[in-house]
């Protein structure tokens, strides 16, 4: 079963899964395209020309107020 994903409120979110759907098998799209993305976050985040890129562009971001 699903782990239920809960939206808004802790208190509308149910005790127990009743989420009728399964979880995806391993082969379907979106397990993979998950997968995949997680990689590729992985990778970025392991990637020292894409941490400097993030800092220039916070650095951007905090002078120009955004």
């Amino acid at each position: 079963m699903g782990i239920p994903v809960c939206e808004g409120s802790l208190d509308s979110c149910p005790l127990s899964s009743t989420d009728p759907t399964p979880d995806p098998l391993p082969s379907s799209p979106s397990h993979d395209s998950n997968i995949g993305w997680l990689i590729a976050l992985w990778k970025a985040l392991d990637h020292l020309g894409w941490q400097q890129a993030m800092i220039v562009e916070m650095q951007a971001m905090k002078q120009s107020g955004t």
